[in-house]
Order: C-alpha cells, then sequence, then structure tokens
C-alpha cells in the first residue's frame, strides 16, 4: 500500500503507531514495510515516525533493527499525551525535559513539515510568550540564517511528579494545545479505512490523497471489542488519532483557542465580582439589582465572544457569572439593611 501511495503526491505521511517487535512467522514483513517507506521518501513525501513516550531513544531500542534504520533517516514526535490533559480537552504538542532540549510532538512535526518540507526544526517552549518558537533550517543553507516559526498554544503546564512511562520526568514543561473539535461527521469525511484506499485505482488515490497530510492511525479493540484508544473530549469518546489529526488542523491553520494564565484568570473573577458589588451598592432594591445581574451576564457572555473572535482567547462566562451573582446576593441584604437605619441627627 505505501508503494502504491508513494505516487499520490502526499506532502507528509506520519505514522501514529509503533513497531516493538518482528512477526516471527513472516520476518519478511519488516523488509517490505521498510521498502514501503523509501518509495515513499523516493518520491518525495516526508515521512515521520510516532513515540508513545517522550524518551526516543528508549522508543528506539524497542524497534526491531531494520525499522529503526528508516526511523533514524527521518524524525520522531512524541504521541502521548500525559494523563489528565486529554481528559480537559487539550493534547501535548511539545516537552521540555529538564536540560534536554525540547521535544515535538507528532502533530507538530507534521505542521512543521507541511510548511517548511524536508527542514531540521529546533525547537523551544516559551512560557511567557505561550508559545513554540522553531528555528528551521533548510539543507544547505547556512546555519546563521536559519527560518523562525513560532506557534501559538493554549496553556502550558509542569508535570507534577515522574512518569517513567511516558518519559515525562517531574517538573517537566508541558506546551497544550486545547481542541476545538469538530463534527463526527466532519472527522469521517477525511478518514479513509485502509480496505477503501484498497479498493481505489491509482488516480482515485491522488485525487483524495494528493497534496495533504496523512495520519495513519490504527483503532485498538480489546478481547472484548471494547475501545482502548479512546479520550474523553469535548463531551464525547474521540480515538487518540482522530484528536492528532484535529491538533495538526489547527497548527497549520492557525486556529487555536488560548486560555487565560492564572492570574488572567483571577483579575476576570475579581473583576466580575466587583461589579457584582457594585450594582448591589448603588441599587440597593432585589428588582433593581436581579435587572442588574441579567445584563451584566448578557454583557459578560458577549465579552467572552468577542475576546475568542478577536485574540483567540477562550474564557469561561461561567465563573465571571457567579461570581458577580455571589456577590450581589450578599452586599444586597446588607445594603437594605443600611438604607433602614437612619443617620444620627447633630444639634
Amino acid at each position: 500500500m505505501l508503494e502504491r501511495l508513494a505516487p499520490c503526491n502526499i506532502p507528509v505521511f506520519a505514522f501514529d503507531v509503533e513497531y516493538e517487535d518482528t512477526n516471527p512467522d513472516h520476518p519478511e514483513f519488516d523488509e517490505a514495510f521498510v521498502r514501503g517507506v523509501r518509495a515513499m521518501r523516493d518520491a518525495g513525501s516526508v515521512v515521520l515516525f510516532g513515540s508513545g513516550t517522550w524518551a526516543f531513544d528508549v522508543r528506539l531500542a524497542k524497534t526491531p533493527p531494520i525499522i529503526r534504520a528508516v526511523m533514524h533517516e527521518g524524525d520522531i514526535g512524541g504521541t502521548t499525551a500525559t494523563v489528565g490533559e486529554m481528559e480537559t480537552g487539550k493534547v501535548v504538542a511539545a516537552v521540555a525535559r529538564g536540560l534536554m532540549k525540547p521535544q515535538p510532538s507528532l502533530g507538530l512535526l507534521a505542521a512543521l513539515h507541511h510548511r517548511l518540507k524536508n527542514n531540521t526544526f529546533y525547537i523551544d517552549v516559551d512560557v511567557l510568550k505561550q508559545s513554540i518558537e522553531v528555528a528551521a533550517q533548510e539543507p544547505g543553507r547556512s546555519s546563521t540564517k536559519p527560518v523562525k516559526l513560532s506557534f501559538r498554544i493554549s496553556s502550558i503546564a509542569m508535570q507534577p511528579k515522574d512518569d517513567e512511562l511516558r518519559g515525562t520526568p517531574d517538573e517537566s514543561v508541558k506546551a497544550l494545545v486545547s481542541l476545538r473539535f469538530p463534527p463526527s461527521e466532519a472527522i469521517q469525511g477525511v478518514t479513509l479505512t485502509l480496505a477503501q484506499a484498497a479498493r481505489m485505482d491509482a488516480s482515485e488515490l491522488r485525487k483524495t490523497l494528493g497534496g495533504r497530510v496523512v495520519l495513519f492511525g490504527q483503532h485498538l479493540l480489546q478481547g472484548d471489542g471494547t475501545r482502548m484508544d479512546e479520550h474523553p473530549m469535548s463531551g464525547k469518546q474521540v480515538w487518540g488519532t482522530h484528536a492528532k489529526m484535529v491538533c495538526i488542523d489547527q497548527l497549520i491553520t492557525d486556529n487555536m483557542p488560548k486560555l487565560p494564565s492564572q492570574i488572567q484568570s483571577w483579575v476576570i473573577a475579581i473583576l466580575s465580582t466587583l461589579a457584582g458589588a457594585v450594582a448591589a451598592v448603588l441599587l440597593r432594591q432585589w428588582i433593581s439589582v436581579l435587572a442588574a445581574i441579567c445584563g451584566l451576564t448578557l454583557l459578560i457572555i458577549v465579552c467572552s465572544i468577542v475576546a475568542y473572535r478577536t485574540t483567540g482567547y477562550l474564557i469561561n462566562p461561567t465563573v465571571s457569572i457567579f461570581g458577580a451573582l455571589i456577590a450581589a446576593a450578599l452586599a444586597t441584604p446588607v445594603m437594605m439593611q443600611l438604607r433602614r437605619v437612619r443617620p444620627m441627627e447633630i444639634f
């Protein structure tokens, strides 16, 4: 199949699967796979490999030698989000592990090679700017003149404790991307099964896949038929490969929702709480305060939408609305009581 895909003008082909063992009954499968990868590369495609651990040297050590050789010829990206990120609708785009140079995810690598094919990339996670800074080196170009790229990210997270399985020691810095997950129909519309591809002729394959980033993944099932590689995200269960597809699309189009920092979140919560308290102080009557809170709620929702459309910040209005409501509920009875107390008259 890889040899059939080679002439299809696929700029980037990424494997979201791993190869840990040689089939003892068919060792020739490894050789056939390597021939297919090299056919893709000879035709001009960038072929990338994924690693379920961010310790890439460990992944390479477990890979059959013949496949390890073709992996060394290209780039490797991380495929695993640390526990907790997927549950909150985020995936890891890059990881900075202590003194080691930051490592890209498979999705980030695919987006980079889509933009600047066959370059060498040096990445850095900028915590202050909430971005991934990239220096791209074209083959044969002076190392003093790299191309500078920058990718917005949604937030930064610190690894709270050492995770040896996923290759992230404690205090690793993770650059996270929040996914705006499309309807399942849209995902299915750009998904092609291996069986469907096998039934297509050369012209159909080229028309379907030409010019696209292709992510090859596997939907894993357990013995009882339940899904393994599935994650809760945006209120729905999604396959890990589909999450990476959306991530690649958002990185390519720079259509990335950003989340406010902890300090920004506190400032927004405090301002909304003060607004509720001020409304209670000025109006003092329940009906008037209730009307003001309704208007303030509408204003907060509108401001959240405007902030997202203009700056890309995804601000949850619920916290601000509850802050204003609670402040007004606490302040209104106090102000009504003070209103009943006559001031002391001085003669």
